[in-house]
């Protein structure tokens, strides 16, 4: 048995319909699956080709999608961009240094 995508979005419908029931006071016949993650969205035979209609991933096409090119956000200097996540960082490295300091300051007044 192996991964089934069409399982996995066949069964969130279903985990959906079933907690929409219980909230509501109704206990149907399809709970909720109460199986290990690693167990639950293998193919144990029961998908239909109806179920592979309506939950498969389809794009209608064979062939590699097409690139989508952001010309929007193409003039973006990364150096700039690595600057703005860095900057992050040496506010907690600071922070650090400083509480270091001030427990090492007051270990010595003790």
């Amino acid at each position: 048995m192996r991964f089934r995508e069409t399982l996995w979005f066949k069964k969130g419908v279903q985990d959906a319909e079933a907690a929409v029931r219980e909230l509501d006071g109704e206990h149907g016949d399809a709970p909720i699956d109460t199986l290990p993650i690693e167990d639950r969205y293998l193919d144990d035979g029961t998908l239909q080709r109806s179920d592979t209609l309506e939950y498969g991933l389809h794009t209608g096409r064979t062939e590699g999608l097409e690139l989508v090119h952001d010309t929007q956000h193409a003039g973006v200097d990364e150096r700039v961009l690595i600057g703005e996540m860095k900057r992050g960082r040496r506010v907690y490295f600071a922070m650090i240094a400083g509480a270091a300091i001030l427990g090492g300051a007051a270990f010595l007044i003790v």
